[in-house]
């Protein structure tokens, strides 16, 4: 019988980020009909949730590539959205927009 490292393969890993402080973040919020005074409202609560660096982040990526993870987790968002998909895997989008709606995302 061959060894599994004959065999070409794929290992696939997925990363849930929560906030990460970047650019794509900062423009995530766009223009769409609102006026500007509602676009910067919601800029200055977007820009108060908690966020990881892009170096921290890449950092935790590549730790957790390295030690042979399937599923990374980044920042607490990502976290407490797992527990919630896995204790509520029925409610769980009701529960999370509801929290949106708390912070006024």
């Amino acid at each position: 019988m061959e060894a599994l490292a004959d065999f070409p393969y794929v290992i696939v890993c997925v990363v849930h980020s929560g906030g990460i402080n970047t650019a794509i973040a900062n423009n995530a919020i766009h223009f769409d009909g609102r006026n500007e005074n509602i676009r910067q409202q919601e800029m200055k609560t977007f820009k108060k949730q908690p966020t990881m660096t892009p170096i921290k982040t890449a950092n935790i990526i590549v730790n957790g590539i390295l030690n042979d993870k399937t599923r990374i987790l980044i920042e607490l968002d990502a976290k407490l959205m797992d527990w919630i998909v896995r204790i509520f895997p029925a409610k769980y989008s009701i529960l999370v927009l509801k929290q949106i709606k708390k912070r006024g995302l």
